[in-house]
């Protein structure tokens, strides 16, 4: 008798061990759970991107196919056209770069997808990224660019980003240029 009780007191030991290490392993997550972001959100989290606000364009935009699709962001320019966009680019911290880039699309690729070009064409491209002077919040771009006269017929993307000081990126303003 004396050697079974002495056997429940031993699995009552580990019982109360195991009860223990579930219970502060219980409450370890319980706790940790409990900070979520909802909750406590750090001030950040509440910061919106940058914002790209396109005021006026010399050309209009307007919808063609491209590539077999439906677009509603087509700028139809000739050759020795100058294009003259106004953006206001707006952020909740001070605003730090701009991009404008152009590149050719007579592939019709998607970005990131480019082919080589053939070496005969002379296709238009633009690659430009400037500092945003100062700590300003909202910053006033006129992007003013010639298409030159020996640049290939054909479609280009046409493009404008922005990013803040804390690298929050603007959701990119996209155009689809037809050069005829």
């Amino acid at each position: 008798m004396i050697s079974s009780l002495s056997l429940c007191n031993k699995i009552a030991l580990i019982m109360k061990k195991y009860i223990l290490i579930f219970t502060t392993c219980a409450l370890g997550v319980l706790n940790f759970t409990s900070c979520d972001k909802k909750d406590n959100p750090s001030p950040e989290s509440n910061v919106a991107n940058p914002e790209l606000i396109l005021d006026s364009s010399n050309h209009a935009i307007v919808s063609d196919t491209i590539c077999g699709h439906l677009e509603n962001n087509v700028l139809k320019l000739s050759n020795g056209d100058t294009l003259k966009m106004f953006i206001t680019i707006k952020g909740e911290y001070a605003l730090s770069q701009y991009k404008i880039a152009a590149h050719e699309n007579f592939d019709c690729h998607a970005h990131g997808e480019m082919k080589k070009m053939d070496d005969d064409l002379n296709a238009w491209s633009l690659n430009i990224i400037e500092n945003i002077p100062g700590d300003v919040t909202t910053f006033s771009l006129k992007a003013v660019h010639v298409i030159p006269d020996s640049a290939t017929k054909g479609q280009y993307h046409y493009s404008i980003n922005a990013v803040d000081k804390d690298g929050r990126e603007a959701e990119e303003l996209e155009f689809n240029v037809v050069v005829e």
